[in-house]
């Protein structure tokens, strides 16, 4: 029997985990049998000399060795805890960093700000730019030095996403006070503290989940609020994700910043004349440095970089493999997408002069004949809309296939459970992670958001494991408005922007 499931502790969802929960379910053995055992002395000693029983004081006091020998043996036990139990696992996860850094992973910078977490990926290229608290801005809150060709494809993101059985290692700072990252299903946590060099901590998801990160040191009025987003996704999405956000970052900065343009494709350059002359022409490495560096210097004076931007443009789109099986629709909805997209990263113009809601990260919706609401959570990285469906069953009505299904809030036990049906509008098929592939239906409903009502497509899906039961993806928060990452609940506030 394990004590911590009668403690409200999440399962692990890390490799890990288990050996830290079986080291709290030790301790607290332990304690249990301390507390036991004081309680039943404390019990016997308040029977045994009372006073109706022993009128008289005593002064002689204890004449046995007895609590010494109790003292003893919780030192011992103490003792073998610390040595057998605590300082191995910490020896482990010590030990084992050097070669999680040496094999794959994935590296990601966490910063704290009071009072949220912002996540910064290397990109393509595997290495952080270089920061400048000096350059702190507005539109630059990191302080990444766009000038530092490593930074060029560098991107930021309010969720942490980070792909199932690969090792993470995060590095902890934070740009004001001390924070500390917490992420209970995974059982790890650090401190984040100002002025210091990053502090990495690692661990290896073996689960998809959705869930949330919080920090657990006190760090201001708004420390309860302070609570951002993990998502563990399957590999290839991962990959997707993340070649997506690098390919886009590395777009605008180059239309923002030339130099850095230059620099990659000099080295780039510089790299491959070097080694593609290794292979024909037996020279020193000296040379080979010499030969690259003169090379770098003639570029230097090289101010237009011909075919840069039609190279770019053909390169595969990372999306494109996910589209083909897309309908005639949906590849003209995506086509126009991606020129919206390329015209705001570009221009940077709004889409419209009129004032457009602002909607916060988590909302309440009411789905259809609904009385109750559900918590949605509105994420641009995320195409589609999805809701948590059970018990689905198809069936046909006046020659049409339509879905039944059972929707209901799967963060709290007991929640009333709506069955619904709906007209079945198209069967999409997810690529499992292990090449498995999962067909889900997809269906129309209509939901309110504050006092907007809106009809949408939303996959039915078994959402048990994330952190809300309705995901409404950009395709359907492109008709709602702004989403601000670091606040919820704005839909019945009216904010216009």
């Amino acid at each position: 029997m394990s004590p911590s499931k009668y403690l409200g502790i999440p399962d692990p969802f890390s490799q890990h985990g288990p050996d830290v929960d079986h080291l709290i379910d030790v301790v607290h053995w332990f304690m249990i049998v301390l507390f036991v055992g004081w309680s039943i002395y404390l019990t016997v000693a308040l029977i045994k000399h009372r006073r109706s029983a022993n009128p008289k004081a005593s002064y002689l006091g204890v004449t046995n060795h007895i609590s010494s020998h109790v003292e003893i043996a919780v030192i011992v036990i103490e003792a073998v805890l610390l040595l057998g139990f605590a300082i191995p696992l910490w020896r482990e996860r010590t030990d084992k960093f050097d070669k999680v850094v040496a094999g794959e992973h994935v590296r990601v910078r966490v910063i704290g700000w009071q009072f949220g977490w912002t996540y910064h990926y290397p990109g393509k290229d595997g290495k952080f730019g270089r920061i400048d608290p000096f350059q702190i801005s507005g539109t630059n809150e990191l302080g990444i030095d766009k000038n530092d060709p490593n930074s060029a494809d560098d991107f930021t993101s309010p969720i942490l996403k980070l792909p199932v059985e690969v090792a993470a290692i995060l590095d902890i700072n934070s740009k004001d006070v001390i924070h500390n990252y917490a992420i209970v299903p995974m059982r790890i946590q650090q401190d984040a503290i100002p002025g210091k060099h990053d502090i990495p901590m690692w661990f290896t998801p073996t689960k998809t989940l959705e869930t949330s990160v919080v920090c657990a040191q006190l760090c201001g009025e708004g420390h309860g609020n302070m609570v951002g987003t993990m998502e563990v996704i399957d590999q290839a999405s991962y990959k997707t994700w993340a070649d997506s956000q690098s390919d886009a970052a590395l777009k605008a900065n180059m239309a923002k910043s030339p130099v850095a343009l230059r620099w990659h494709l000099r080295c780039f350059s510089a790299d491959w004349f070097a080694m593609t002359l290794s292979k024909h022409i037996k020279v020193t490495a000296c040379s080979l440095s010499l030969i690259g560096l003169s090379f770098l210097l003639a570029q230097e004076n090289v101010t237009p970089v011909q075919g840069t931007e039609s190279k770019q443009d053909s390169a595969k789109d990372p999306q494109k493999d996910l589209n083909e099986s897309d309908t005639p629709e949906e590849k003209e909805d995506a086509t126009a997408e991606k020129i919206e997209s390329e015209d705001t990263i570009k221009v940077a113009r709004p889409v419209t002069s009129d004032p457009v809601q602002v909607y916060g990260w988590i909302e309440k919706v009411i789905v259809a004949e609904m009385k109750d609401s559900l918590v949605a959570k509105l994420d641009t990285g995320a195409q589609t809309s999805s809701i948590h469906a059970e018990n689905q069953q198809l069936f046909e009505r006046d020659g049409k296939k339509w879905v039944k299904f059972i929707v209901t809030d799967t963060r709290e036990e007991g929640a009333k459970r709506y069955e619904m049906e709906a007209p079945l509008s198209r069967i999409v098929s997810i690529k499992e992670p292990g090449g498995e592939s999962q067909e889900r239906n997809v269906v129309r409903l209509t939901f309110k958001i504050g006092t907007r009502q809106i009809k949408s497509e939303f996959t039915l899906n078994n959402r048990s494991n994330m952190l809300c039961p309705v995901l409404i993806g950009r395709t359907t928060i492109k008709t709602l408005g702004w989403i601000d990452p670091s606040r919820t609940y704005l839909a019945d506030d009216k904010i216009m922007r």
